[in-house]
């Protein structure tokens, strides 16, 4: 393969198999997920940026578990999908919690960590290098796979083995700075969340003062009970007609594309410069201070503020409520985020298949409106931890860029260590 034909000369380029084995998980069927129990890890957990997400897992009966302990995930393992829409996306491991593995999810292991780094190994999986290698090898089905043969068969560039471990610690020492960021944006979130229920669930502030009954309960007197309607200058949602995707263009995002600070774009579909303007002429691109939230009944966890303009498009499963001056769009958001606000929006998720909200039921949902004052000083507490959760995405937006731009550099010897630590301490 010609882009082997560079790599440096003490370098070697071998056959997976000789060095590395892929390990399927258990093929789970309906019947045999529960409620609750252990999770089951689907290659839908795979998120892009190799993020994990366990919060949509199925469940085995946990009293089942000792049937399953050849496929128990453990803490570190390298896991990639073998099929659908995520294939050859790629993530490691990082939790203690129990889960099993799937079928289409791969376990991909070291045979011997003398020659095999196992944390180089990890970076060179999520290279282009092997997805190129999935790209031309998955089947021609209508959905695409990649089998234990074809995977046995592809080319690993192995360096020596200082110099692997060597390129997987400064790819490493990034990929950590962001999940300390991701870990703190969680910790920061939680803060802004206990001060808003203090505010606006149990009253701390007010307790002294004079309340009312209203159709949400006790409530302190001046307050409001209003409609979405009644603090929003409009409630609309993304582009229904979608454009032809193609490779390179404007990014168009959808519910799977959203997190809770925004969009990962790695994965979306994108359009052309002109179809954007189109859709743009159409209202389809939110303004600064929009509150997005995902419309389908199974993610409505996802909410979030635009701080910024959005050089996108989105799609009609997300809702774009337009905050009028009579709400803090922050503080909007705070209150989707409630569980107890979630759970009362499932009651207008409607759909047998595809569950979504229906807006103008929406634009109906009742909600607590305090004086816009009281909004302003609960702001006051609020705002730092925001900034902080925001500049905290930033740099990893930075960190994600620079890590992305590193990694092919090195794992194809076109830069050497030496130079890598040079180029981030110039990128950072």
């Amino acid at each position: 393969m010609k882009e082997y034909d560079n790599i440096p000369s003490d370098w070697e380029s071998v056959k997976f198999s000789n060095i590395a084995e892929l390990r399927h998980g258990h093929q789970f069927r309906q019947y045999d997920f529960t409620d609750e129990g252990v999770k089951v890890f689907k290659i839908t957990q795979i998120k892009g940026n190799g993020q994990i997400d366990l919060s949509s897992c199925d469940y085995i009966d946990e009293n089942r578990l000792t049937n399953f302990e050849k496929y128990r995930i453990n803490k570190g393992d390298i896991l990639v999908a073998l099929t659908g829409a995520t294939i050859g996306k790629t993530a490691r491991y990082n939790k203690s919690e129990t889960v099993l593995q799937n079928y289409r999810v791969g376990n991909f292991f070291s045979k011997d960590e003398k020659v095999l780094s196992k944390d180089y190994l990890f970076q060179y999986l999520r290279s282009n290098y092997f997805f190129n290698q999935i790209l031309a090898l998955q089947t021609q089905s209508a959905q695409q796979n990649i089998g234990k043969d074809d995977i046995n068969n592809m080319i690993v560039i192995l360096p020596k083995i200082k110099e692997q471990k060597a390129i997987a610690s400064i790819l490493s020492s990034l990929d950590d700075k962001i999940e300390l960021n991701l870990e703190m944006n969680k910790t920061l979130e939680e803060m802004a969340m206990a001060i808003y229920k203090e505010w606006f669930l149990d009253f701390g502030p007010f307790r002294d003062g004079e309340f009312v009954d209203s159709e949400l309960g006790r409530i302190p007197k001046g307050w409001k009970i209003v409609s979405f309607a009644d603090i929003t200058t409009k409630i609309t949602d993304g582009a229904h007609h979608s454009p032809r995707s193609q490779i390179e263009g404007i990014p168009m995002a959808s519910v799977k594309d959203m997190n809770d600070w925004g969009f990962n774009l790695e994965n979306c579909r994108k359009i052309s410069k002109s179809d954007f303007n189109k859709l743009v002429m159409q209202g389809c691109r939110p303004l600064k201070n929009d509150v997005l939230i995902a419309k389908d009944g199974s993610y409505l966890k996802h909410s979030f503020v635009v701080e910024d303009d959005l050089n996108l498009v989105l799609l009609s499963s997300i809702a774009i409520l337009r905050p009028n001056e009579r709400i803090n769009p922050h503080l909007l958001n705070l209150y989707l985020k409630l569980e107890s606000v979630k759970d009362s929006m499932k009651s207008i998720v409607t759909g047998a298949v595809i569950q979504r909200i229906v807006l103008r039921d929406f634009r109906k949902f009742r909600t607590l409106l305090p004086p816009i004052q009281i909004q302003q000083k609960a702001f006051e507490l609020i705002e730092p931890i925001i900034k902080q959760c925001w500049m905290n995405i930033k740099e990893n937006n930075i960190l994600r860029e620079t890590r992305d731009y590193l990694l092919p550099k090195l794992i194809s010897g076109e830069i050497r260590i030496k130079e890598a630590e040079g180029e981030m301490n110039n990128l950072l």
